[in-house]
């Protein structure tokens, strides 16, 4: 029974183990992945079956961290040290729980390697242990996830927790829990280790689901801006040629008004042209780069649709840009929907919106300014949400900051005086 247990930890190690590697090395390569678990847990293995012998036995969990790394494709130095973390969270996992142990003074200390129940125990138990530790750094250390599912994530705590608990009173209960067999005791502690493993593995399933969800909605949104830029291209266009095709005759028409002095009937005349909506539209449709028109030209109309006055301030850009249209659309889109939320609670005549969009350099300047009634908290220079759902409203913000951080941008935001202001700085663009 204790040597399929053997098995079972050796397993659950291996999982672990290459939780945390593949959070901060690379492997491409799928037959190398395949092959350094096999390596790892084969060392695993021959310290097992080896038993007694504990400076063998650490020597070989040794070399199983430093084989599992081998393969990735990061630096000597990284993979070393990468295996070494993996090898002190361990330790200090044994350690902690040993205490635990001692200090519940249910066994001695050299009973810990005696009694066949309580070194599994406290072996589950460490492991488990480690396995929070190492979920819990490479979490923290992917800070956009770790910003937008805070709260999830402390709750799913909870489960290895709450099994650490269960194998304790195993332990300590072990001897009045005389109508357990051996087989329920052994499938017992491996549904506790595959619980414990599960649970991060569909909440890293889960959120790699969430996150492509809103991708594919980005995209979409894409497409969406780009068809109604490319209806009210065509519809421009339409109008142009229209003009441009009886424009001698328009002319001879204001030319014979103006000369009667009857310049009321030549503003009607021209208004009736729809030459004032194509002045507007003009001012408001063309940078030079599809992407940002489509995205640009939606939000304004959107905001428009709000009553929201918008005034632009847009130079010529180049059409080939490295920003993505699914990035223009998680920086510029998430920039306006912050601003329109912003404004929406004025009353009508004071929701204005100020977009200032430059290149120059390879460098890409923008500006956004709303006015707003709201005083919202800052840290780092960016804002806090205080919504009740923090997770989903943060979710904007992060998008934005992921463009920043891929372009090696600066973004800063600031609220005086009733205007919200934010200016983003995107470089080598």
């Amino acid at each position: 029974m204790f040597r399929i247990l053997d098995i079972a930890v050796i397993i659950f190690e291996t999982i672990m183990a290459f939780m945390f590697f593949d959070s901060f090395l690379v492997c491409d390569k799928r037959e190398f992945k395949i092959l350094s678990r096999v390596l790892f847990a084969a060392f695993l293995l021959t310290g097992n079956f080896i038993g007694d012998n504990i400076l063998i036995t650490t020597i070989l969990s040794i070399a199983a961290s430093l084989a599992g790394v081998i393969l990735y494709k990061n630096s000597v130095k990284q993979k070393v040290f990468y295996a070494l973390i993996f090898i002190l969270i361990g330790i200090a996992s044994e350690y902690l729980v040993g205490a635990l142990f001692i200090a519940l003074e249910h066994v001695r200390p050299v009973e810990l390697m005696d009694e066949n129940v309580s070194r599994f125990v406290g072996i589950i138990a460490s492991k488990i242990l480690a396995l929070i530790i190492i979920k819990t750094v490479c979490i923290i250390w992917n800070k956009k996830r770790f910003g937008m599912y805070r709260s999830y994530w402390l709750a799913l705590m909870t489960a290895p927790i709450v099994n650490i608990a269960i194998l304790i009173c195993i332990a300590y209960f072990f001897e009045t829990l005389t109508d357990i067999s051996g087989i329920v005791l052994l499938l017992l502690m491996i549904c506790i280790m595959y619980s414990s493993v599960i649970g991060f593995y569909l909440f890293d399933k889960l959120i790699d689901t969430v996150e492509i969800k809103m991708k594919n909605i980005l995209l979409e949104n894409q497409v969406d801006a780009q068809e109604k830029q490319a209806k009210r291209s065509d519809a421009e266009n339409e109008r142009m040629r229209s003009i441009k095709h009886d424009f001698k005759n328009h002319l001879e028409m204001i030319d014979a008004m103006l000369e009667n002095n009857n310049i009321a009937e030549a503003k009607k005349y021209i208004s009736e042209l729809g030459i004032e909506k194509v002045k507007n539209e003009d001012a408001v449709m063309n940078t030079g780069n599809l992407a940002l028109d489509s995205i640009i030209n939606s939000k304004i109309e959107q905001a428009r649709k709000s009553g929201i006055e918008t005034e632009l301030n847009i130079k010529k850009l180049p059409c080939d840009l490295k920003l993505t249209g699914v990035e223009c659309c998680m920086l510029l889109g998430n920039l306006f929907d912050n601003a329109i939320e912003g404004c929406a609670g004025l009353e009508a005549g004071r929701r204005k919106i100020f977009f200032d969009i430059l290149f120059e350099q390879n460098q890409l300047f923008i500006g956004l300014k709303n006015t707003t009634d709201k005083q919202p908290k800052f840290k780092n220079g960016l804002p806090i949400t205080d919504k009740a759902d923090a997770a989903n409203h943060g979710i904007g913000l992060k998008n934005i900051t992921e463009v920043v951080e891929k372009y090696n941008g600066i973004m800063r935001a600031s609220c005086e005086n009733g205007v919200y202001e934010t200016d983003t700085v995107l470089f080598d663009v």
